[in-house]
């Protein structure tokens, strides 16, 4: 029921995906926020430049998770965080906020917490730690979140006020995962087990109304709304293994994405048009990023090699998709254009560089 990740082993995070309308700020280094020198561009990331946005990154060159911004070509790079937990990504706002997941402890060990805040230039705390708080999207007008967090035992998805109270939306014995809010904010599709095998199902952001998308023999997981909000691209293994499909936002007309056989897909991201999906291809040596049109599953772009690619994240203007990379021994960021051509290197440190989301410019 989780997003696989392959090269760091950390904390299952959904891949990146287009968050609900919410009133925060543009994001901003606080004034508290280290400085570290400027990386100088190379010609190899020619056409990045600090015009096509900032990346935000978790990163482990100070010896444990923290978060770092930088222009695309890895220039003006900056720690925007400084804290005891290890720190993650886990949500953007259409505003450009971000929401923080902060790791304290090892999973399954006494101590262990996830907790979530919402950086804008400073960070504020969003309710108390908790053994799991996944998946987190701004709902509506920001005044709440939606989480998969640990109730009864199990994942169930719940709205998360900012004054910290949580409130169950789904109550499944057999738990509900991976919520994914619409645009408009106004519904909610997740995936669940309480029918026997793990199907998706849609349901207002109240909790109500309740509607079953899918219905097959395999698994269904990790649906993601197109930008409009008419499709929901998702992972079935209704043909074996996890492929990536699309489906209407009311479940019907389900389709796989490719036809290529391979050992299974996963990290799926939306481009900012709705037109293309990008996903991570695993074959038995690698797993490769792939970028692929939504209408008739033509493969865009392709990053072929004996290496370990994952979580895509598109540029706001779609031109390119970020992701981390082992190709040069290291877990790097590198950018490949979206329509084909070679990766660019992003970062260069001497620890992992991971999980990166792409912000624009500017929101005003």
């Amino acid at each position: 029921m989780k997003a696989a990740v392959f090269l760091v082993g950390t904390v299952a995070l959904m891949g990146c995906r287009s968050t609900a309308s919410a009133p925060e700020r543009s994001i901003r280094a606080s004034a508290s926020a280290a400085s570290v020198p400027s990386a100088p561009a190379s010609a190899e990331t020619r056409g990045l430049d600090c015009s096509a946005g900032r990346i935000v990154f978790t990163s482990e060159r100070d010896g444990h998770r923290q978060l770092y911004e930088s222009c695309p070509d890895g220039s003006q790079l900056l720690r925007l965080l400084s804290t005891a937990s290890n720190d993650h990504v886990a949500g953007v706002s259409s505003k450009g906020a971000l929401l923080v997941l902060h790791i304290t402890g090892h999973g399954g060990e006494a101590g262990y917490s996830e907790r979530l805040s919402i950086f804008d230039g400073g960070l504020a705390p969003v309710g108390e730690g908790r053994t799991r708080l996944r998946n987190p999207s701004f709902l509506g007008n920001g005044g709440a979140l939606v989480v998969e967090a640990d109730l009864g035992g199990l994942a169930n998805i719940a709205r998360l006020r900012r004054d910290g109270r949580i409130e169950p939306l789904t109550q499944d014995k057999a738990g509900s995962f991976e919520p994914a809010v619409s645009p408009d904010g106004r519904t909610i599709a997740f995936a669940s087990s309480r029918d026997g095998d793990a199907e998706l199902y849609r349901m207002n952001a109240d909790g109500t109304e309740l509607l079953r998308l899918t219905h097959s023999r395999g698994d269904d997981s990790a649906p993601s709304f197109s930008p409009d909000g008419q499709r929901l691209a998702f992972l079935s293994s209704r043909r074996g293994v996890a492929r990536v499909h699309v489906m209407d936002a009311d479940g019907s007309k389900p389709r796989a994405l490719d036809s290529e056989e391979v050992i299974g897909e996963t990290e799926l991201a939306w481009s900012p048009d709705g037109l293309s999906l990008a996903y991570i291809a695993v074959r038995s040596d690698a797993a490769a990023l792939r970028i692929v049109r939504v209408a008739d599953g033509v493969t865009l772009a392709e990053d072929r090699g004996s290496f370990r690619d994952e979580t895509p994240c598109f540029s706001p203007d779609g031109r390119f998709v970020v992701f981390a990379s082992n190709r040069d021994g290291d877990v790097e960021l590198y950018a490949m254009p979206s329509e084909g051509g070679a990766p660019m290197r992003v970062t260069r440190s001497p620890g992992v560089d991971f999980l990166p989301r792409w912000l624009r410019a500017s929101v005003k």
